[in-house]
């Protein structure tokens, strides 16, 4: 048996891929077995459709490697010790292996009926049925009319993971609330945490022009402009009078001074109508209280900012974001639960009709 297969089986919880090539043996050569998950065999077809599913990706690891171009060679030749055919069965496997195993999981805990590659098709002709009496009766559908195997399988799976979610959810993967705050707390710091408030001085210059656009002569200015007042401000020099100097120094400029307050309230509103400064404001460090130049080209103008105060934003209660903890604890719990039995999961290979598994 080919020992770095069985590995990169046992290494899926580092690479999970996408579903949606699953369909019944179109030959009975491809009806041949080329590997077993548990016992369950795996057919040569459903392979090859794996590999389909992967195509992209494998194509797309060596292109950012810089060592391939997808040619009739490509497949088949080796670039810094690895062959693009043998890393797309490798990605493959491993799909298919995590999907088996859900579907055995489904099928312990009485969610379906059935493993098989019948019982599957027979649930996408049954699906299909289901969206052409709809659009027969006018009723709405999600997605096309006609779901080819694919399609059908993506949702199929979308649908299964939820179902076996919340199924274990209430049984092996249920969370204590003391658990859930534990989760809570480790993950808090990116998840649950609420912008801080800011009190800031702003100076905006605009380098639009009398027609409304962007003028590339007045943006120059306006950008030697604002160094000017950026300086200053980084000196700890007086906004007012810096800006007042401005105004001489450049007259047809307009310069414009305000004193803001950014906080959690209105965060939203500053992030749909003045994106370039709210991620300035959000990024900003604590022990930098003047900004880079920023670029509003919502507004055409650029701007720098000095922050006057700083409050500390805290965190979303654990009280008020309890439902999204537990959902999200039961994402992680899950995979984490799946990886495991994907590890556990006895694989055997066929070496030979492996081999054989083509893409082209």
């Amino acid at each position: 048996m080919n020992r770095a297969i069985v590995a990169s089986v046992c290494l899926l919880a580092l690479a999970i891929a996408a579903v949606g090539y699953y369909a019944l043996p179109r030959t009975a050569a491809e009806d041949a077995a080329v590997a077993s998950v548990n016992g369950e065999p795996v057919a040569m077809a459903t392979l090859e459709r794996a590999m389909r599913g992967q195509r992209a990706a494998v194509i797309e690891y060596f292109r950012k490697k810089g060592q391939a171009t997808a040619d009739k060679r490509f497949w088949h030749t080796r670039f810094g010790g690895e062959a693009p055919i043998d890393v797309l069965k490798s990605r493959a496997l491993k799909a298919v292996v995590k999907e088996r195993v859900e579907l055995a999981l489904a099928k312990s805990i009485g969610l379906i009926a059935d493993t098989s590659d019948d019982y599957l098709m027979q649930q996408k002709a049954e699906e299909n049925e289901r969206r052409a009496k709809a659009v027969r009766n006018g009723e709405p559908i999600y997605g096309p009319a006609k779901l080819d195997t694919g399609m059908f399988m993506a949702y199929y799976f979308s649908h299964l993971t939820i179902r076996l979610k919340d199924k274990l959810a209430q049984t092996k993967l249920a969370a204590t609330d003391e658990q859930l705050r534990s989760y809570y707390d480790s993950i808090k710091e990116f998840r649950f945490k609420r912008e801080d408030t800011l009190d800031f001085a702003i100076v905006s210059v605009s380098y639009l022009g009398e027609d409304g656009s962007g003028a590339s002569g007045k943006k120059r200015q306006a950008q030697g402009a604002l160094s000017a007042i950026r300086e200053r401000l980084v000196r700890d020099e007086d906004l007012d009078a810096a800006v007042a100097d401005i105004r001489k120094e450049y007259p047809d400029l307009e310069a414009v001074v305000a004193r803001r307050t950014f906080s959690p309230d209105n965060a939203r509103t500053y992030a749909r109508y003045e994106p370039a400064l709210y991620q300035a404001l959000t990024s900003q460090p604590a022990d930098r209280p003047v900004s880079e130049a920023i670029d509003e080209s919502s507004n055409g103008s650029l701007a720098v900012f000095r922050v006057l105060d700083r409050r500390e934003g805290g965190y979303d209660r654990f009280e008020d974001q309890l439902a999204n903890v537990r959902a999200l604890y039961i994402d992680q719990a899950f995979e984490a639960y799946v990886d495991a039995r994907v590890r556990e999961a006895d694989v055997q290979i066929d070496e030979e009709r492996f081999a054989k598994a083509t893409i082209e």
